[in-house]
């Protein structure tokens, strides 16, 4: 019998062992405050996403924690948060981890300042150094209910200030001779997603990250494809530690699936 040691407020979903190692599959049954953490207003849920830890052995083998975390976003700020689990805190004592959710060009200097110890890029332009995770487009997306894509002209979300947006998401548009107007203006992803889900407009998202209600808009429907994004990893170049090289390996995990070409 494989037996595994409890945290505190989750729920196993299942329990394997797969070659040489165990992996639990777990969510929260804790309820998590909806409260968004950067401006007081109250969040939406927005999908899940798998998180996976590395835990401390179990009946003597390499464990491994599968997390559906929860997601959420701001419908005032526009900003996507997650829900947070002491116990994982507990579970990994002495390890603390800071996440910054930013553009990938502040990413870069924020790694080259010495703020940041390992970075996850999306690089357009193929010129970055570092490891491919995998390729991840970016498509339109539309929301299944509102199907903002049918209206003339189509709504669509575009970013306050990106050559970006104008070279690749507008352009391609312009392209297909499709007639459009700018009716969502935001500078993070996380604000596409609320104008897509609440049936404000259309916008360009990577696939990977497509809301739940949503669908990409393919050549059938008239729309290309934008752009197909590098996921990058790249580290500090001021060197490393054993901390930063199993985030490294959890960071690979998380990717493999966009790497074999699922999405979840």
């Amino acid at each position: 019998m494989i037996k595994f040691a409890p945290i505190a407020e989750t729920e196993v979903i299942s329990l394997v062992s797969e070659g040489e190692g165990l992996i639990a599959k777990l969510r929260s049954t804790a309820e998590p405050p909806l409260k968004c953490p950067y401006c007081g207003a109250e969040r939406v849920r927005n999908g899940t996403r798998m998180m996976i830890f590395r835990d401390i052995p179990q009946n003597e083998q390499p464990t491994r924690i599968e997390w559906r975390r929860q997601k959420f976003v701001c419908p005032r700020c526009s900003r996507s948060s997650h829900d947070n689990h002491p116990a994982f805190d507990e579970r990994h004592e002495g390890v603390q981890i800071s996440v910054r959710v930013d553009h990938s060009s502040a990413q870069i200097a924020a790694l080259e300042a010495d703020e940041i110890d390992i970075g996850v890029i999306y690089d357009w332009a193929y010129v970055q150094e570092g490891e491919v995770l995998c390729i991840d487009p970016t498509v339109w997306v539309t929301s299944l209910t509102h199907a903002q894509h049918l209206r003339r002209p189509v709504p669509v979300a575009v970013y306050f200030r990106s050559q970006w947006s104008r070279d690749y998401a507008e352009h391609s548009l312009d392209r297909q001779g499709i007639d459009w107007r700018a009716a969502w203006s935001c500078d993070m992803a996380g604000g596409f997603r609320v104008a897509v889900t609440n049936g404000m407009a259309i916008a360009p998202l990577s696939r990977s990250t497509i809301p739940e209600g949503c669908r990409e808009l393919t050549a059938e429907d008239g729309f290309p494809m934008v752009d197909n994004a590098r996921v990058v990893l790249r580290r500090n170049p001021r060197g490393t530690s054993p901390a930063v090289e199993g985030m490294a390996e959890v960071l690979r995990a998380a990717f493999a699936p966009l790497g074999r070409g699922v999405v979840r």
